[in-house]
């Protein structure tokens, strides 16, 4: 009974962390999105989904892929998408060599953050240069 309420609460605190605060959208779409859309939305979208990865709907990215979960919100360490640009693991993304050390610590502070994705964003309301 005890670890059935620690895992309800550890949910709680997840969805608390995700619940979508003005900063938090305001990040993702100033620095998280325009990383995604320049170096992963051309291989992991709606359409074309490699490996069952879409990042270009926030429910792509919270269904994950082939290889499970995503992210671990609020955990950096143990989330996949930041091993994987950290090219700590056998997954290393984007495969056309490793993002700017910028791109991949706000990829952590985003996770940190709670990997707030805004609800009603989609990569086609998004305008990146």
């Amino acid at each position: 009974m005890c670890d059935r309420a620690l895992t309800a609460f550890a949910f709680a605190l997840a969805l608390v962390a995700r619940a979508e605060k003005p900063q938090a959208a305001e990040f993702f779409e100033s620095r998280i999105r325009p990383v995604l859309a320049a170096n992963c939305y051309g291989c992991h979208n709606a359409d074309k989904a490699t490996s069952g990865l879409a990042l270009d709907s926030k429910r792509g990215l919270d269904k994950g892929g082939k290889r499970g979960a995503l992210f671990v919100a609020g955990d950096p360490g143990a989330s996949l998408i930041v091993r994987a640009v950290e090219r700590s693991g056998d997954l290393k993304m984007p495969p056309g060599g490793a993002l700017p050390e910028s791109a991949v610590r706000d990829l952590r502070e985003w996770v940190n953050q709670g990997a707030v994705y805004p609800a009603a964003a989609s990569a086609t309301n998004s305008v990146i240069d």
